[in-house]
C-alpha cells in the first residue's frame, strides 16, 4: 500500500504533467498562472517550484520558450509574415517577439525565414 505522501507526490506530478500538456495547447493564450495554479489544484508557489525543477526553468520562460519553439516552426514551414506568427504564437509585440526569439535561437526570425541558420527546410 502506497503512503499518503507517496500518493501526494504521484498526484502532483500526474498534475504538472497535465499543466505542461495544457500548455502546450494554450500556448497562444494569455496566460493567468494564479488561474493555472487553481485550475490544476496546486498553488503558485508549488507550480512555480515543480515546473522549474521538471524543466529548468521558470513558468514564463517554459512559456516563452514554448512559443518561440512554435514561431520558429512556423517561421521555416509557413509563408505567414513575422509580425502574424509572433501574434499567432501569443506575443503582443512583435519587436518583442524578435528581441526573445534572437537571444534564444542567436538568429533573427528573418535570418530563420530566409534559411541562414543552416537548418534543411
Amino acid at each position: 500500500r502506497k503512503s499518503s505522501l507517496q500518493e501526494n507526490l504521484e498526484n502532483s506530478a500526474s498534475r504538472l504533467n497535465l499543466l505542461l500538456a495544457w500548455l502546450e495547447d494554450h500556448f497562444a493564450d494569455e496566460v493567468n498562472w494564479d488561474a493555472v495554479a487553481d485550475q490544476f489544484s496546486l498553488s503558485l508557489r508549488t507550480l512555480h517550484r515543480q515546473l522549474k525543477q521538471k524543466t529548468g526553468l521558470t513558468p514564463q520562460r517554459y512559456l516563452n520558450r514554448l512559443r518561440l519553439m512554435k514561431a520558429r516552426h512556423l517561421l521555416r514551414h509557413s509563408e505567414a509574415s513575422v509580425t502574424d506568427i509572433a501574434y499567432r504564437c501569443g506575443f503582443s509585440d512583435s519587436n518583442h517577439f524578435s528581441t526573445l526569439f534572437r537571444r534564444e535561437f542567436n538568429w533573427s526570425p528573418r535570418d530563420i525565414r530566409q534559411g541562414r541558420d543552416g537548418f534543411l527546410q
